[in-house]
Formats: C-alpha cells, structure tokens, sequence
C-alpha cells in the first residue's frame, strides 16, 4: 500500500503446491517472529493456522488456509490499516 507518495507496507499472500509447504513456510515465519518482539497470540485448528505479534515497533502475522498464506511484517503504525486489508480478504 502507499501513502500517495511512496511505498508504506505490504501483505503478501503466497500459494503453495500442498498443505504441507504453506505449513512449512508458516512454521518457519512463525519461528522468525519469535525471535523479537513482546506479544504474541496463536490459533491453530482444523487446518488453518494463524500467529500474529506486535513489539518492537513491529507488527508481525502470518496465516496459513490450505495451500495458500499471508505474510506481513510491517511498522506498527499500519497494524489497524493491515488488520482491515487482511479481513476484507478473508484471513
């Protein structure tokens, strides 16, 4: 997304062959975000995963529906603007 001017944030969303692979990207950003930042929250059921965090100045998240995720990881300043992009896809 831009401001008008410049570039501010992005969400990327990725489409894997199999469950397994966007599993394995999940874990593996998840793990990522683990290593900074001070507040987390995790849900996993019935195939979908979703890991959010915020610190740092950061805001983290990452969620996995079958074979498809969405990634950010973005100044804290546009979490509520992300969080809006991110339920109006669905995620």
């Amino acid at each position: 997304m831009t401001d008008g001017t410049s570039f501010v944030w992005q969400v990327d969303f990725c489409r894997f062959p199999t469950a397994e692979e966007a599993r394995t990207a999940y874990t593996s950003s998840k793990e990522a975000f683990d290593e900074s930042s001070d507040t987390s929250s995790c849900t996993e059921f019935n195939g979908q995963a979703t890991y959010e965090k915020n610190g740092d100045g950061k805001f983290m998240y990452v969620s996995q529906v079958g074979t498809t995720l969405v990634y950010v990881n973005i100044p804290d300043q546009y979490k509520s603007a992300a969080k809006d992009f991110i339920s109006a896809i669905g995620y």
